[in-house]
């Protein structure tokens, strides 16, 4: 049986990993604008519409490893 709740935590922490990795590339960027992006971004309820872009390029055949940069 499908467990939704299990599949949408694990996708949230892989969309969570990837822009956490994202902000904290931005070397060039003030400490203080870092620290607003990442309050912002990383704010709850935000991860259901990646969460089904990244499912639906499943289903037509594409590979978790390729839709995701710097996992």
């Amino acid at each position: 049986m499908f467990d939704l709740k299990s599949f949408l935590l694990e996708k949230q922490d892989l969309v969570n990993t990837a822009l956490n990795k994202c902000i904290h590339q931005e070397h060039c960027l003030a400490p203080r604008i870092v620290s607003a992006m990442h309050h912002s971004i990383m704010a709850g309820g935000k991860r259901l519409r990646p969460i089904l872009c990244l499912s639906a390029y499943n289903i037509v055949g594409g590979k978790e490893d390729k839709y995701i940069i710097n996992t």
